[in-house]
């Protein structure tokens, strides 16, 4: 019999209650395929950011093969609410991309029921975008990158 992984066990909890946000950690690092990949929590809102660390070699193929002389990153790679991140400088020899989950359709757990019903109609429903929708993004983002240069870094699921 497999051991449940953690993230597992997280999921099992947090399908269980209307307030996910409660029982997630505000941190999950994994790799897909190669890929490093990151989830951290705004701590300011709640919503999560969704990052991928792609290595500087396949970067520069990737910029190369999918730019057509009018490409943005949003042109490129299909994430939830767009490429809202991207940054070079990592002290590792990778080129950090990533998302957001505070857009206008999301919930955001943290701010008040106040500022809230400013944000939203009352009719209106955000959807919270959980852990494992954040996992899913990032991942489709690293598939993305590989699809257009050909390559994989190994560490397949």
């Amino acid at each position: 019999m497999n051991k449940p992984t953690p993230f597992k066990i997280i999921s099992d909890i947090v399908s269980k209650t209307d307030h996910p946000w409660e029982y997630e950690p505000d941190l999950y690092e994994w790799t897909h395929r190669g890929i490093e990949c990151v989830a951290r929590r705004n701590m300011t809102h709640g919503a999560w950011c969704g990052y991928v660390d792609v290595p500087r070699e396949m970067w520069e193929s990737f910029r190369i093969l999918s730019v057509n002389g009018t490409d943005t990153l949003d042109d490129r790679i299909d994430v939830h609410g767009g490429v809202t991140y991207s940054d070079n400088s990592l002290d590792k020899d990778a080129f950090r991309i990533g998302f957001d989950c505070s857009h206008g359709e999301d919930y955001l757990p943290k701010i008040s029921n106040l500022t809230r019903d400013i944000m939203y109609h009352k009719d209106e429903r955000p959807t919270y975008r959980d852990l494992a929708f954040v996992i899913a993004e990032c991942e489709s983002m690293v598939d993305q990158i590989l699809k257009i240069t050909g390559g994989d870094v190994g560490d397949k699921p």
